[in-house]
């Protein structure tokens, strides 16, 4: 038994051996999930996800490797993956309140109070969705893109940056592909991004976002904006 999962379990070597299975893995792990032996035994390496109990009662996401020795005996290695289950979960609940946000924003245009819908867009983005800024962008006639409402409002970023959306160097960002293709984009690492030149100093070195992303906004088949949203979290999209 690999000491690193007896620590993760907080059980000692002879406290573990007098644990039944049903004692450290959920019972629905054990049902749902079943260890394929047959095809250990065959000589093939199986790979499981099960749900462990540690001694203090908590569940940890453990990713189990088995395969047959030369001996028959057999051997597991267990790596702890809770942490990246929980960020997979957050980041599907993330993306579901995006696919709700994305659909608020399509009747954007149609709202008799246009400055409270855009209010709530803009403060679910980050109270609820865990952004650290989002504001909303109408493209003009002459190529430019006016800020229309951002939350938190006293944020500087989007009042200093200069953002279009023609074939200008400053209309290659995610706001303004978004409006000319009508398409949303997500840009995973602003550091990185090539088209992300015009602001990226300001982003991530004085506002410190590390993701960003835009949402066109639609009417009657035509994209009159964006939502943009950036984060200070790497992966946040």
């Amino acid at each position: 038994m690999q000491s690193s999962c007896l620590q993760l379990l907080g059980y000692t070597r002879d406290q573990l051996l007098t644990k039944h299975l049903t004692d450290i893995i959920t019972p629905e792990d054990l049902t749902e999930k079943p260890l394929n032996f047959n095809r250990v035994l065959s000589g093939e390496s199986v790979t499981v996800e099960r749900n462990f109990k540690t001694k203090e009662k908590r569940e940890v996401m453990v990713e189990i490797n088995v395969s047959k020795l030369d001996n028959d005996l057999l051997l597991g290695i267990a790596h702890d993956i809770t942490k990246i289950k929980e960020a997979e979960k957050q980041k599907l609940k993330r993306l579901h309140l995006l696919e709700i946000l994305y659909s608020a924003t399509q009747r954007f245009s149609e709202s008799l109070n246009l400055e409270q819908v855009a209010y709530e867009v803009t403060r679910t983005c980050v109270e609820n969705l865990g952004a650290s800024l989002a504001w909303i962008g109408r493209a003009e006639v002459d190529g430019t893109v006016t800020v229309l409402y951002q939350y938190p409002n006293d944020h500087p970023y989007p009042k200093n940056i200069n953002v279009r959306w023609d074939d200008t160097p400053e209309g290659q960002g995610p706001t303004g592909i978004a409006i000319r293709t009508g398409v949303p984009q997500i840009v995973e690492d602003i550091a990185s991004y090539p088209k992300f030149e015009p602001w990226r100093m300001k982003a991530l070195i004085e506002s410190g976002f590390f993701t960003a992303a835009a949402f066109p906004l639609t009417t009657r088949g035509r994209t009159f904006g964006a939502l943009n949203i950036y984060s200070d979290k790497k992966g946040f999209f």
